[in-house]
């Protein structure tokens, strides 16, 4: 009995059968836990191995969620008939908690699809505790902040837009961290704009969101998206959190918007035939 509540209920998921059986989402990939690559500079970020490492287990990963999200936007475009409306598409990547690696994924998903030749444009949304610029290694901005409460023209957008070196990838960076609340921001019509205009612009817009448990932002995000990438620490988060997180986000998205879990860190050795490949 002990057994069956820490499998189903209690401890985090080890499998991705287990996880597809208890969420009743697909799981669109695990990825293997990823030594840190080192770039010239002595700074790096495991998402660094897209550019530095792409035969790795960890970038075949990736690009297996990348074709796991585009099969699910393409499935569900299908069906509504607009497959050929020539819109970007919005991808959200978010997570349960807090330190799962949602940021590390959403720029290695980022440049997976900027490597395949898709215009890219990735959005760091965690207003409240902004991590991308320190895995590009660059300055926090304002830009973003700025921009979103009025103080910034939509002339100066293009400002603080940062061009990722390896693949081509435009970032938005965030600021330092917030003290203040920053959903009203993310739930106003500027925001919203803004996202409109990336989809005319970029064939992918992709956004790292908070966590869903801590702050409500993720949630608003998420009415955005065309699919939506929830990142699970393995044999990690508790199962009900993560429930919890799914729940949430599947009030929040429209109607047919597929979410994939997206299992982080794998601790087990990848089958042998994978090495040889």
């Amino acid at each position: 009995g002990l057994a069956f509540l820490i499998e189903n209920f209690v401890g985090g998921f080890t499998s991705e059968a287990q996880a597809e059986s208890i969420l009743r989402t697909p799981v669109a990939s695990a990825i293997p836990r990823q030594r840190l690559p080192r770039r010239s500079d002595g700074e790096g970020s495991v998402a660094d191995s897209l550019i530095l490492a792409p035969l790795s287990v960890f970038s075949e990963s990736i690009r297996r969620v990348r074709i796991g999200i585009d099969q699910a936007i393409g499935k569900r475009r299908r069906m509504e008939g607009d497959a050929q409306d020539g819109r970007g598409a919005v991808i959200v990547v978010s997570s349960a908690a807090p330190n799962e690696g949602k940021t590390t994924v959403a720029l290695a998903l980022t440049r997976a699809y900027a490597l395949a030749g898709m215009s890219t444009l990735l959005i760091d949304c965690d207003l409240r505790k902004p991590g991308v610029h320190k895995h590009l290694g660059i300055e926090a901005s304002e830009g973003l902040l700025e921009y979103l409460a009025g103080e910034a023209g939509a002339s100066e957008l293009r400002s603080f837009l940062t061009v990722d070196s390896g693949s081509g990838a435009q970032i938005v960076v965030g600021s330092r961290r917030s003290d203040i609340a920053t959903d009203q921001l993310i739930a106003g019509k500027t925001f919203a704009a803004l996202i409109a205009a990336a989809r005319k612009t970029f064939d992918i817009v992709v956004l790292d969101t908070p966590p869903v448990g801590p702050v409500v932002d993720a949630l608003y995000l998420a009415g955005m998206a065309d699919a939506i990438a929830v990142v699970v620490k393995f044999s990690s988060t508790p199962q009900q959190e993560v429930k919890a997180a799914m729940a949430a986000l599947d009030k929040a998205k429209r109607d047919g918007v597929p979410v994939l879990t997206v299992l982080n860190q794998q601790t087990s050795n990848p089958a042998a035939y994978r090495g040889k490949y």
